[in-house]
């Protein structure tokens, strides 16, 4: 990978953020008078907070789909660095959990890319890797999906790991 299409993703510039999960937003419309956005509102978060580098668009979409789609291993650190610089330097982390995937879906892509973006992670910051969750039943790709559809699509499809 060249190192301008390195340097190229803007970091995210957002300046609305959820008061619960801290999701970006553009603007202050999502948000209610206490700044929590429609899924906090409902409780419907799965999570307890968001933190992303940049939106995906432009360069970054393109370096996501290389590393996701085209088998580009090595951009696992400079990606992996991307998202330790978008982490709040205020916090502390119990560890970095990374996504399983199915074996069939591992198999096509070559790598679990979540496994080396949170192996890099973990390295940059001390916080310990673990893999706490397993993929119980296979799911159709996220892709296209809307947030109530990618919900839907994962649910009941993972589990904790002893």
């Amino acid at each position: 990978m060249c190192r301008r299409c390195l340097k190229a993703p803007e970091p995210l510039s957002a300046e609305f953020f959820c008061t619960s999960c801290r999701t970006p937003f553009q603007n202050a419309f999502p948000l209610d008078a206490e700044g929590r956005c429609a899924l906090c509102r409902n409780g419907l978060r799965g999570f307890d907070a968001a933190y992303c580098y940049g939106a995906y668009e432009g360069t970054l979409r393109e370096l996501i789909h290389l590393y996701k789609y085209g088998k580009v291993r090595t951009l696992a650190k400079p990606l992996g660095n991307l998202l330790v610089s978008a982490l709040p330097r205020d916090e502390a982390f119990d560890l970095v959990t990374p996504v399983p995937l199915h074996w069939r879906r591992q198999w096509q892509r070559g790598f679990n890319q979540s496994e080396l973006l949170a192996q890099t992670i973990g390295r940059c910051t001390g916080i310990p890797v673990e893999r706490t969750l397993r993929r119980v039943r296979s799911t159709a790709t996220q892709a296209g999906l809307s947030n109530t559809g990618r919900r839907k699509n994962v649910t009941a499809r993972f589990s904790g790991q002893p």
